[in-house]
């Protein structure tokens, strides 16, 4: 107890030098404490703003024959403009003879514990078209966008967001030609729903709708998509590259249906299909947690080495300067074990006392950061308390050689300083 008074009056005489001596800690301390709290508070901002939509999406992807015979150099089935050969399919969906994944495939998926809705397309490279924004006159200039053909329920599988009318059962039945296209389509050329119109494949479509929007589905704001019932009559086939199935499943159940996606929408070839969905939130959150602790960690024991280095300096500074002082109490009497508690406790006092002023200054640069991006401020007070005992510690660990040298120093030698 008498060691910490000594101490106390010491740094209280000298404050100068006693922040000096805690500059490195607190500063230690408060990146250990600011960068755990950024990262508790950055963690919950991912995890309450990861994209749900994409945590209960499932994609199973097969390329078509056509394609397939394309890349082996056979002839392709029909080009724009043309009639291509069996356009309209066994089971009623657009150009059966090239579809590989028919619309019974994708009812047994529908029908998987966990699915809450599935839906077919087909999607083109892009493709030239031509547009009549004024009743009567076709424009001049044509324009490109990629064809995507839908099957029932595609909207409703992507969470799409139309503006405008979309494409419904009257369309899926092929009664009506009717396209809804993607918000840059509709800007770069010119198309407004009720009242344009577009040439694809030699057949009309009427613009009813926007796509504004879609959780679910990437890709689709350069668009033209029609119901594949309304392209019955239409040469696509030789523009498809590939077929797909969006599946909305409840959350937690897209990696089961994944496991099993293949198997029941293409069970003749399974391993043609490519399967994939989005990370359980969880998953990413334990992710994000150990990266960003770890970095968190390393950063604030670098700043923490440093701090120890710099008490460790101006102790033994303090010490060469105090020669006088200590060789006067070994005169009266004091041990070398006293002076070297009365040292250690100097450095333990500066580390508490740097160690507050850390943790203070971190949890307002974590209210500040917090308040800037439109966050919940989360400090962890068990990180905290951690990062103060780490810092005395520290302090204690960088007075230790100071205080060894003054316990050692000689009686007459110090008095002679």
């Amino acid at each position: 107890m008498r060691a910490f008074l000594a101490a106390l009056q010491m740094l209280i005489a000298r404050p100068g030098r006693a922040l000096s001596a805690g500059a490195g800690v607190a500063l230690g301390v408060g990146a250990f404490v600011c960068t755990g709290g950024i990262t508790a508070t950055v963690s919950q901002q991912v995890a309450e703003s990861f994209d749900v939509f994409l945590a209960t999406t499932v994609t199973i992807t097969v390329k078509t024959q056509t394609d397939a015979a394309s890349q082996a150099g056979g002839d392709l089935p029909a080009a724009v403009g043309g009639q291509g050969a069996d356009s309209t399919g066994g089971d009623g969906t657009a150009a059966g003879s090239w579809r590989r994944i028919k619309e019974s495939d994708v009812d047994r998926l529908r029908a998987m514990d966990g699915v809450q809705a599935a839906a077919w397309q087909a999607s083109a490279e892009l493709i030239e078209f031509a547009t009549q924004t004024v009743p009567g006159r076709w424009n001049q200039e044509g324009c490109q966008a990629k064809l995507v053909i839908t099957g029932p329920g595609y909207f409703d599988a992507i969470g799409g967001h139309i503006e405008g009318s979309q494409l419904g059962d009257v369309d899926d039945a092929g009664l009506r030609r009717a396209a809804v296209v993607g918000p840059e389509v509709a800007t770069r050329c010119g198309l407004v729903p009720g009242a344009g119109q577009v040439m694809v494949g030699g057949q009309v479509f009427a613009v009813i709708g926007e796509l504004t929007s879609a959780d679910r589905g990437g890709g689709l704001r350069d668009a033209v998509l029609v119901a594949a019932g309304a392209t019955r009559d239409a040469p696509f086939a030789s523009l498809v590259r590939d077929e797909r199935v969006v599946v909305h499943t409840r959350p937690g159940a897209a990696g089961v249906i994944a496991g099993a996606a293949a198997l029941a929408v293409l069970p003749q070839e399974p391993s043609a299909a490519v399967v994939a969905h989005a990370p359980d939130p969880t998953t990413l959150r334990r992710s994000v947690d150990q990266s960003l602790t770890s970095l968190a960690l390393a950063a604030s024991a670098a700043v923490l080495i440093g701090g120890a280095f710099a008490v460790a300096n101006l102790m033994m500074l303090s010490v060469s300067h105090r020669r006088a002082e200590f060789g006067m109490r070994r005169a009266i009497g004091a041990t070398g074990g006293q002076v070297l508690a009365q040292v250690l406790a100097e450095s333990a006092l500066v580390g508490v006392v740097a160690s507050a002023l850390g943790v203070l200054a971190a949890a307002w640069a974590i209210y500040i950061v917090s308040l800037s991006i439109g966050a919940r401020a989360v400090i962890d007070w068990s990180a905290a308390a951690l990062g103060g005992a780490a810092g005395v510690a520290a302090a204690l660990v960088g007075g230790l050689v100071p205080a060894i040298v003054a316990a050692r120093s000689q009686v007459a030698e110090s008095l002679r300083h």
